[in-house]
């Protein structure tokens, strides 16, 4: 049974403690469709984020500052999902939280970040190792105050690349994780975020996940920024979706065709005359006196064969 694409959306909200404000961030993320809500600097404490508990999300996993209205980090999951909770962390500084799950029987991690400006590459190398130590498909969104690509990741762009970036970028890459809107769209320039102060708009929201899992990808997108200084951004996901197990089989009839036959043997004449030199091993390669007498006539049509 084809099962339907969870939907899910990070949004740095700039603050959510405003009830009318509140409303309309929970109102938005229904229209889009979100069955799955990660929220960065709620500015709620604990009791706070259970507020969100509403508009029909009947889960809400957070992190908070204690006794300070700044930072924090929730994520929001709709009744609407067949959801078994499995485990949660989070830090004490509001700045992640991640959960691991069950969604229709399939294991996803999700985990939500907000990097405060001027994170250092010890916080980014941990949080990227949390999706190591996760289970099931992982997903971590959020806003993590960088541009991977300075060069079409702003409005303002430079060649220059800065050391943190420069090891981001590498871990990643060690690590097989894909930023996944810049992996369905290589050379787009889009943004999240405007600075008023700076004039400058860049894309610091973003969605990892490994690229072993993305073959599950429906789409990514960047969506309308109004109620905050960020747009969101949403991804669908075939979460319980199987990789399709393929099998190569070569075409042996192709040895019919007078034509390929020729053009193998003179292959393997022309590999011959440069490497029959008398210093490789008759092992590996045939022997002067049955190179003229060599033919594919000998082979089975069953014989599957790779030609190098």
């Amino acid at each position: 049974m084809q099962i339907d694409p969870v939907k899910i959306i990070s949004f740095n909200v700039n603050g959510v403690l405003n009830m009318i404000k509140m409303n309309k961030i929970l109102s938005k993320l229904k229209k889009e469709r979100a069955q799955i809500a990660l929220l960065q600097e709620t500015h709620m404490n604990q009791t706070d984020h259970l507020r969100l508990k509403r508009k029909g999300f009947k889960y809400v996993f957070s992190s908070s500052v204690k006794s300070k209205h700044k930072r924090g980090v929730a994520i929001l999951i709709s009744g609407t999902l067949n959801y078994e909770h499995i485990s949660e962390i989070s830090d004490e500084e509001g700045r992640f939280v991640r959960v691991i799950g069950k969604i229709e029987g399939s294991e996803i991690t999700i985990l939500n970040v907000y990097a405060p400006p001027g994170s250092d590459w010890v916080f980014y190398r941990n949080i990227f190792d949390l999706m190591v130590d996760s289970q099931g498909t992982v997903v971590r969104g959020g806003d993590f105050n960088f541009r991977l690509d300075p060069k079409l990741d702003s409005s303002n762009p430079t060649n220059h690349t800065n050391p943190l970036i420069r090891k981001i970028n590498s871990y990643i890459v060690e690590m097989g994780i894909m930023d996944v809107w810049r992996d369905l769209y290589p050379s787009a320039k889009d943004y999240t975020h405007y600075s008023g102060s700076f004039k400058v708009y860049a894309r610091l929201d973003y969605f990892f996940m490994f690229k072993v899992d993305r073959f599950k990808i429906k789409d990514c997108d960047i969506l309308t920024r109004d109620l905050s200084d960020h747009s969101p951004i949403s991804i669908s996901l075939q979460v319980a979706r199987k990789k399709r197990n393929t099998l190569w089989k070569f075409n042996s009839y192709i040895f019919n065709d007078p034509a390929i036959v020729c053009n193998i043997k003179e292959e393997i004449k022309g590999f011959l005359e440069i490497n029959d030199t008398g210093e490789i091993s008759a092992i590996i390669i045939l022997p002067h006196s049955e190179k003229a007498t060599f033919s594919l006539r000998f082979l089975p049509k069953s014989t599957s064969v790779i030609v190098l």
